[in-house]
């Protein structure tokens, strides 16, 4: 009988779990849409941690993987490598790459900062997904930022 209670507990807190997961998941997918950087980055940020989160089948995660693949670089290692030339030095950046961004409405800081959150939520899928990451994602995902003010 105690047997028979503990899962029913225990399928209660899953669907609650879940529930819950659901609820954080599409108000960050919503703030990951957002033209301001901080809430693109509180959303990032909760995707990021929901990634790792045991509330969620790893079928329902496959959603997140929208995140990072809408990403500017879609996480391509030419494109990954022109945004970290671009950011490394003083040089104007490619007239195709600032015709990109302002086609987004997104400046130079703006663009490394909504990309180094996505390779973060790409790094933490891969991780769940088994699957490899490439070392040009795992660099730029170590990147130190802060949302553009």
């Amino acid at each position: 009988m105690e047997n028979r209670t503990t899962m029913g507990r225990l399928k209660r807190r899953n669907f609650y779990s879940n529930k819950e997961w659901w609820t954080r998941t599409m108000w960050a997918l919503e703030a990951t849409a957002s033209p301001s950087d901080r809430m693109f980055g509180y959303g990032a940020a909760t995707l990021i941690e929901l990634a790792g989160s045991d509330a969620a089948s790893k079928e329902e995660k496959v959603l997140l993987d929208a995140v990072w693949r809408v990403s500017g670089t879609q996480m391509r290692d030419t494109s990954i490598r022109q945004l970290l030339a671009e950011h490394s030095t003083v040089s104007e950046p490619s007239e195709e790459a600032e015709t990109q961004r302002s086609e987004c409405g997104l400046g130079k800081a703006s663009s490394l900062y909504r990309e180094v959150l996505a390779a973060r939520l790409k790094v933490i899928l891969d991780e769940e997904f088994r699957r490899e990451t490439s070392p040009l994602v795992s660099e730029l995902a170590k990147i130190q930022v802060s949302p553009a003010l």
